[in-house]
């Protein structure tokens, strides 16, 4: 072999053992990539991971299994036999009657668990969470958990209060990590307790009522397991729904203020005048402003500078073009707000020029309102402000 042949040889195996490497580099780099990134899911599976990760259905998946651990064991206490029946072809057609299905039913009625939603349906505590008496729903949820304790006898149905007490203290944890007054705090987690475990127990009993009459004993499961996971739920809405109810009433009061304090200027002539004249005030003193400035430009407008500007003439020559702009602004804003305050007085828009007002501290400071208004101003924001955090 001539020497040329052999260098050539040598110099391609050297060149594809270069490209290999380079591409055995690449794919490595490609496959750490791919091990070290993160994994994106589709938008509709993200979605369900959401809704399955969040608290509530959790807590009504929890709830609805409980129920048919504690429905399970009351239908091995009152029959065990009774699950053949459940799980036999006959019993999921209804082609034949269920051997038992006389004593299951009889059996299903006088348990402790069906026992304990008739109670709740004559308990008090059911109008206590229908109700809208929320300043003593600590003292309610207190006597209402007792009802529960002393309608379960032997505490088998026990575990559903368990469950959503045990979801109201995590709630509970995490509103305090963001300073939640503790009695505030209580109060939120009583009305959670009372709400959900009121409602998934009612649930369950209605549930298991409409699943008897489809289908003794599979429906009978299915329903109680159904209609405690809905009842949950919708006792979860009610309790959010009680729970502004604080926010509700401090909205009421600073609207209230707002509301006076937009009447205190459009009703009577010689506030109004005032409020007008303020806004001319304004314009004025910015007209007054823009004329300072005029006045220190000309007197910088020496020759040589107009010949060859330097920074600080062609800074002062900027800031009067913004200045006179905005002075242009200013007036077409004065005499839109005039027109505005004209409207607002004719169609008494009261709340509006109130927010408006409040959300203009100078003005508010100028206008000097009565010390009493000014008052419930401050306090009902700052208790808005206080039950807003809350939550």
């Amino acid at each position: 072999m001539d020497t040329p042949e052999l260098v050539l040889m040598i110099l391609a195996a050297a060149g594809a053992v270069a490209i290999f490497l380079y591409l055995r580099h690449r794919h490595v780099e490609r496959l750490r990539a791919r091990l070290h990134s993160s994994v994106e899911m589709s938008g509709p599976i993200q979605q369900a991971l959401d809704i399955i990760t969040k608290p509530e259905v959790t807590e009504a998946a929890a709830v609805g299994g409980v129920t048919f651990v504690e429905l399970a064991w009351q239908i091995t206490l009152a029959d065990p036999s009774a699950w053949e029946h459940i799980s036999s072809a006959g019993a999921l057609s209804g082609a034949e009657p269920l051997v038992h299905t006389s004593g299951l039913l009889d059996s299903l009625t006088q348990t402790e668990a069906l026992q304990v939603f008739t109670d709740m349906l004559d308990n008090p505590a059911a109008d206590v969470v229908a109700g809208a008496a929320v300043e003593g729903m600590v003292d309610g949820a207190a006597s209402s958990a007792d009802a529960i304790l002393d309608a379960s006898n032997t505490g088998v149905v026990f575990s559903v209060p368990v469950v959503t007490a045990a979801f109201a203290a995590y709630r509970a944890w995490r509103r305090s990590q963001n300073g939640t007054d503790p009695k505030r705090n209580l109060e939120f987690a009583a009305v959670e307790v009372v709400t959900r475990a009121g409602g998934g127990m009612t649930g369950a009993k209605a549930g298991g009522v409409v699943g008897t009459l489809i289908a003794p004993g599979v429906g009978t499961i299915i329903g109680t397991v159904t209609g405690a996971i809905a009842g949950t739920l919708g006792g979860a809405a009610l309790g959010e729904q009680v729970k502004q109810h604080h926010i509700e009433r401090s909205r009421r009061e600073f609207r209230a203020a707002l509301d006076d304090l937009g009447e205190h200027y459009l009703t009577d002539e010689a506030r109004f005048s005032k409020l007008t004249g303020l806004l001319a005030e304004q314009e004025k003193l910015a007209i007054e402003n823009v004329a300072q400035t005029r006045r220190r430009f000309t007197n910088a407008a020496v020759p040589f500078r107009v010949i060859w500007p330097d920074e600080k003439f062609v800074l002062m020559q900027e800031t009067l073009k913004l200045a006179e702009l905005k002075l242009a602004e200013l007036k077409q804003g004065t005499a839109d707000a005039v027109t505005r305050l004209q409207y607002m007085r004719a169609a008494g828009k009261h709340h509006e020029l109130g927010a408006m007002l409040w959300h203009s501290q100078p003005l508010i400071e100028r206008l000097n309102p009565e010390p009493d208004l000014l008052n419930r101003l401050q306090t009902s924001s700052v208790r808005l402000a206080y039950e807003e955090a809350q939550l």
